[in-house]
């Protein structure tokens, strides 16, 4: 089943969000990420961006993260209330979700000019990162 589902995402693609670097789309928004034959294709709505293999210069990634300071709080006082100061510990760990703010980089050419892609795939980066790796390694 996890090989069937792995298949689908490939062929159906990764809701990523697009934080920059194409001219025709001017502010941040979600976009479907996908690896079709040797091109990557980005599509918003009805528009979309296909970056065939040979006009790719690099890919990068650069991983990091933050944890949600509001919501530990929240777990700590919550989790103290109820067990005392060791809840109060194990409820602030709990409520300090970790928020995936990795981004993937994609510097390409387009019409004669280098662009660099600025792509956000939050939890799904890894999946990105594999399906970018098997096509273009």
């Amino acid at each position: 089943k996890r090989r069937e589902l792995e298949k689908q995402q490939m062929e159906s693609g990764i809701d990523v969000e697009y934080l920059g670097g194409y001219p025709l789309w001017l502010t941040p928004c979600k976009v479907n990420f996908n690896v079709r034959n040797t091109s990557i294709v980005l599509r918003k709505g009805s528009e979309s961006l296909v970056i065939p293999k040979e006009d790719i210069i690099s890919i990068s990634n650069e991983r990091s993260g933050k944890r949600n300071v509001g919501k530990a709080a929240a777990g700590a006082i919550l989790g103290g209330v109820l067990t005392g100061g060791l809840g109060a510990i194990a409820g602030g760990a709990i409520g300090a979700k970790r928020l995936d703010t990795s981004e993937i980089f994609v510097s390409y050419k387009y019409n004669g000019v280098e662009l660099t892609l600025d792509l956000r795939p939050g939890k799904n980066i890894d999946k990105m990162y594999s399906q970018i790796y098997s096509v273009f390694a």
